[in-house]
């Protein structure tokens, strides 16, 4: 059986902003091989960031200081919005990634998360992607698809 959720997409989608970040900062698991973990909570926030990055990268400040696999899934969220060419804030975005390459270079909890830091960087400058940066709803920021 592979990780499980103490909650459910639609139950964390409908969380406040800090209720979410509240939650997971706190959330515990049991320890009980059977029993919902970080990694499979972690499953879930990438999938509700997915949905809507805008709505996760405005209050990224909230979420950019939770631990490393939670960060890692915002990223990866993120990540998988632009490839779903959803519209995202590419300043917001670096300001997540310079969060994550800014923890201690040896910390090996941060070490997925900077991995996947990287991807993004890959796909926000790939070719498909790079021709798309325009100037757009974000206001004066610059957005991308």
């Amino acid at each position: 059986m592979g990780p499980t959720s103490p909650v459910a997409v639609a139950d964390l989608e409908a969380m406040s902003l800090p209720e979410m970040a509240a939650y997971l900062e706190s959330w515990q698991p049991t320890g009980d091989p059977m029993s919902p973990d970080r990694e499979g909570l972690a499953s879930v926030l990438e999938e509700v960031v997915a949905r809507s990055p805008s709505r996760y990268l405005a209050a990224r400040d909230s979420f950019v200081d939770l631990r490393p696999r939670y960060v890692e899934a915002l990223v990866r969220g993120v990540r998988n919005a632009v490839l779903a060419d959803r519209l995202v804030d590419w300043a917001a975005v670096l300001e997540v990634l310079a969060s994550v390459v800014h923890r201690p270079a040896g910390d090996p909890e941060w070490r997925s998360a900077r991995r996947e830091s990287a991807s993004m960087l890959v796909t926000g400058l790939g070719d498909d992607v790079i021709r798309r940066i325009r100037s757009a709803p974000c206001g004066e920021t610059l957005c991308m698809r």
